[in-house]
């Protein structure tokens, strides 16, 4: 079972595969979802 979070991150990453043919990047999800960067 995922969160919401979770869940939100997956459904986007599914678009972007689906509409781009590839995953986004680590840092592209950063920047749709205001996450702060990877330490």
């Amino acid at each position: 079972m995922l969160t919401d979070r979770q869940r939100s991150v997956l459904d986007f990453i599914q678009s972007e595969q689906r509409e781009k043919g590839i995953t986004p990047s680590t840092r592209e999800i950063q920047n749709h979802f205001g996450f702060a960067s990877q330490t």
